[in-house]
């Protein structure tokens, strides 16, 4: 049995995230950051450690104009990148693909997926 109290587990799990995201930071950084809350949560940290942190996001070509919330997705990614990029001065990229080229790149992309990440 998990024998913290919950304010406790909230500042164990805090140190223990910022611990990894900080060991894995340097001068030089970058991440992907989608919107969603982890890479959110990394981006932010990441920029603590180091405030040349360069970003990267993906948009698609027409996704404002053809996005439809859902159960899963209430907001277009974007909305949440654009709050982080405000709170934190990001170097930022964002690539915008189009269909075409998603479909070009999909393929390339499973078979990397499968891959292991640190490769030298």
């Amino acid at each position: 049995p998990w024998l913290l109290d919950e304010e406790s587990t909230v500042q164990f799990v805090h140190d223990l995230v910022s611990d990894a995201i900080v060991r894995q930071s340097d001068n030089s950084c970058c991440a992907l950051l989608s919107g969603g809350l982890d890479s959110s949560i990394v981006c932010a940290k990441a920029f603590e450690k180091t405030e040349n942190l360069r970003t990267y996001s993906v948009d698609y070509v027409d996704q404002s104009m053809y996005f439809k919330p859902n159960f899963y997705q209430k907001s277009r990614d974007q909305d949440y990148i654009e709050l982080m990029k405000e709170r934190y001065p990001f170097e930022s990229c964002e690539v915008v693909l189009s269909h075409e080229e998603l479909k070009d790149y999909l393929r390339d992309a499973m078979i990397a997926r499968d891959l292991p990440s640190r490769l030298m």
